[in-house]
């Protein structure tokens, strides 16, 4: 890989992980929990969990997981793959939005709880 890239990737991951650690950070505090009960409920040591909200370690989907059972809500969001867009028939829970300058469309689907998909 060029330096460049990897300079390119390196500030991305950087700023994942800023943001995960931000995130986590902040839906603790909305949950009033600490790092120790985080840890008991996922099953991972405290100091991981420190890691974690540091921003100083890779965190693997395995985690986020467990972290978003154990909190009961979504830490990340990825974008859901839009069969739909394939087939004729729109589900009733996507909302279309039409510009009138154009013929320009987009829509927009609401993500599903960590607890609506179980």
């Amino acid at each position: 890989m060029a330096k460049s890239t990897q300079g390119k990737v390196d500030n991305r991951l950087s700023e994942l992980k800023s943001n995960l650690a931000a995130r986590l950070k902040d839906v603790l505090s909305q949950q009033n929990l600490n790092q120790s009960e985080l840890a008991e409920r996922t099953g991972r040591k405290v100091s991981y969990i420190n890691r974690v909200l540091r921003g100083a370690t890779n965190i693997t989907f395995e985690s986020i997981a467990r972290m978003e059972v154990a909190l009961g809500m979504a830490l990340i969001e990825m974008p859901e793959t839009f069969e739909w867009l394939n087939s004729k028939r729109i589900p009733s829970d996507v909302e279309m939005k039409i510009r009138t300058s154009g013929a320009e469309a987009s829509a927009v689907m609401p993500q599903p709880s960590i607890l609506e998909q179980q």
